[in-house]
């Protein structure tokens, strides 16, 4: 397939994801005051690409991400005030929340049996963070900003927990980690937006509704817009902004409705573009030390899967396809994510 087929491909993705986002966006009423979120969220999130069988590229990513209870802009402490305040949205009618995650991701080549890594495969990488995100909301608009610091390289320890795993699951040792990433800090600042509208259907707990979502993210680590949306349908869908696999960022929201509403299952679909200016984990180090290859500027990205609640709990589970990240590639990847949520 020639380049500009692939390009008008990625297009066409951009596109019906955005046009489901004007579709969201269309008719909305503003100004319905949110219920606010008195219970803490706590989230678990598992990527992995063994749940598809395969084991490359984007291969695993763990994190763990705890949003606090919601507070009027007063409430908030110093500096999430500040910040609060120059995103848009003012009133009553918006909340705010405060959160903390840390994770790993572990990146890997096509082929981990040869010591020596070959030149037009995935580099071996590993990324671990620590990461603090401010919420603004009111009951169809949602505003984060995060901040998240780490350490690309050995100090990550990627390597090790990949061995580990290999070993205890009888899968073969991977060979070429002495050949990862240099280590290197790393800051990235995300501003993620999201807009929900719902269309009941019928008087029996049935609803459609569509997520859009815009994600801008500056940093050494990764730099990048992306635009999307996720239409969910089912049986009492959460009133929430829909948690994306961790690959994007991520934390779990406490539904609105999770006193009247105490079961709920629905499935999801969801398309996005990437326009990427930067990943390190493909251009290598800043230093410009490593072996890199060649970063593909557009990546499309669909995902699909089921979420199930009920009370407090919730399990969400998809599979995530994204096209050629590098222009080496060989066919697009998959991976599987496990999102599980907690509110207490």
């Amino acid at each position: 397939m020639n380049e500009r087929v692939k390009v008008t491909r990625l297009c066409k993705w951009a596109c019906v994801a955005w046009l489901f986002a004007w579709g969201a966006m269309a008719g909305v009423e503003e100004g319905e005051i949110p219920t606010s979120r008195e219970l803490a969220t706590l989230t678990l999130f598992v990527d992995n690409d063994l749940y598809i069988g395969t084991d490359r590229y984007y291969t695993h990513g763990t994190r763990i991400a705890l949003m606090l209870p919601e507070v009027k802009l007063e409430q908030l402490p110093w500096p999430y005030r500040w910040v609060a305040t120059m995103l848009p949205g003012e009133g009553d009618d918006w909340l705010n929340s405060v959160g903390f995650a840390l994770g790993q991701n572990i990146y890997t080549p096509e082929d981990t049996r040869v010591p020596e890594p070959l030149a037009d495969d995935h580099p071996y990488a590993g990324w671990a963070y620590l990461a603090t995100v401010l919420q603004h909301r009111n009951a169809t608009q949602l505003h984060e900003l995060e901040l998240t610091l780490g350490i690309i390289g050995p100090p990550s320890q990627a390597g090790a927990a990949q061995r580990l795993v290999h070993k205890a699951r009888g899968i073969e040792r991977p060979e070429g980690w002495e050949h990862q990433l240099d280590t290197e800090p790393g800051v990235l600042v995300e501003y993620n937006y999201r807009h929900r509208r719902s269309y009941p259907v019928g008087d029996d707990g049935l609803e459609v509704d569509l997520v859009p979502r815009f994600t801008g993210r500056l940093g050494n680590v990764r730099t990048e817009a992306v635009a999307g949306a996720t239409m969910r349908f089912g049986y009492n869908v959460p009133d929430d902004f829909h948690t994306v696999h961790l690959d994007l960022g991520g934390y779990g929201y406490e539904p609105d409705d999770v006193e009247t509403n105490t079961f709920g299952i629905y499935g999801f679909l969801g398309a996005a573009g990437h326009l990427v200016a930067r990943n390190i984990v493909l251009d290598g180090n800043t230093n410009g030390n490593n072996r890199t290859v060649e970063r593909t500027p557009w990546v499309g990205e669909l995902e699909y899967g089921i979420g199930i609640r009920y009370k407090q709990m919730h399990l969400i589970y998809s599979q995530v396809y994204l096209t050629e990240q590098f222009r080496e590639q060989r066919g697009g990847h998959r991976f599987g994510s496990l999102i599980l949520m907690m509110s207490f």
